[in-house]
């Protein structure tokens, strides 16, 4: 289950690394800033904080 999606929740949770690293892609498109909703601006605001305190990803290239 991706983070984002538990991240605040009150219910009885634990997180567990996968024995085979995950990840998916984000990508996120609006034609103008200028034009975008209100609920686009928050969630491009809290997926950038969200980025910010994450750890580097490490690559193992064995």
């Amino acid at each position: 289950m991706p983070e984002l999606v538990i991240e605040g929740r009150k219910h009885q949770v634990h997180v567990m690394e996968l024995e085979e690293p995950s990840f998916c892609l984000l990508g996120i498109a609006v034609h103008s800033m200028k034009f975008c909703s209100p609920a686009t601006r928050r969630f491009l605001t809290h997926v950038q904080a969200w980025l910010g305190e994450q750890q580097p990803l490490q690559v193992n290239n064995a």
